[in-house]
């Protein structure tokens, strides 16, 4: 996706791992987030997965959802998003998403910005205001500046930076962009690795049973990241700026 600007200077925001469908939703503090963007003038925001709980994805998983199909937790997630005029959602799949297009094909991401049927009875509309870029991965290109959406693949740390490090150095020439934005840890940190600003892009589900027996305290948050380009368009300089609900 390329999005073309004469602006100098351009913001945008930051989120990921939402899960709605799930009792553990943070959907007030996502809302807030969401009422700060508008005030701020952000135009387009990111979401780096995790947009639904999804289905089947551990074992007891259905005693704590709200939706027990693909297709009512899309129809869920469409009526319960933020939806504010004049800001663009661009947005990735992640595991939880997808355990049922594994399984079946059927791929939520699909679902949010077309709409389908739950039953014969009940139907809803596609989201306009959201591209889905794709399943895990995808790129956003501000003029020259390459922007990495990932869900990864990879479980949780001691460390924290672990896992995006690992990413990075396994990334082939020429392919680097110059933001990340790292969903599916529900950490919030910025770091400056291999000439890649890298930011884990935090959550907005509190902490369920699941991530509780696995010793994990998820970070509620997001990003607005001041983004500054040279004459050449390309990236000159960033500057973060997080924002925690606790």
């Amino acid at each position: 996706m390329h999005i073309k600007t004469n602006e100098k200077e351009f913001r945008i925001g930051v989120v990921s791992d939402t899960h709605l469908g799930s009792y553990y939703e943070d959907l007030k503090s996502l809302e807030e987030m969401y009422t700060i963007f508008k005030k701020e003038g952000i135009k387009y925001v990111f979401n780096c997965g995790d947009l639904t709980d999804g289905i089947g994805v551990y074992r007891g998983q259905e005693n704590f959802l709200k939706h027990s199909t693909t297709t009512e937790q899309a129809r869920y997630f469409n009526k319960n998003y933020p939806k504010i005029e004049g800001i663009e959602n661009i947005v990735i799949t992640g595991n939880h998403d997808l355990k049922q297009f594994e399984r079946g094909g059927m791929d939520v991401g699909e679902l949010i910005i077309k709409g389908g049927r739950c039953g014969d009875d009940v139907s809803f509309d596609g989201r306009e205001d959201i591209k889905y870029l794709g399943r895990y991965a995808g790129r956003v290109v501000f003029n020259n500046v390459k922007i990495d959406l990932v869900h990864p693949d990879y479980g949780f740390t001691y460390a924290i930076s672990y896992s995006p490090q690992k990413y990075i150095n396994e990334l082939e020439g020429g392919s680097k962009p110059d933001i990340l934005l790292f969903g599916h840890l529900h950490r919030l940190m910025y770091m400056n690795y291999r000439n890649i600003h890298l930011f884990m892009a935090g959550a907005f589900q509190k902490q369920s049973d699941y991530l509780k027996r696995k010793g994990i305290q998820p970070a509620i948050g997001g990003w607005i990241i001041n983004i500054m380009i040279d004459r050449k368009k390309r990236l000159h300089r960033i500057k973060p700026e997080i924002y925690r609900f606790f």
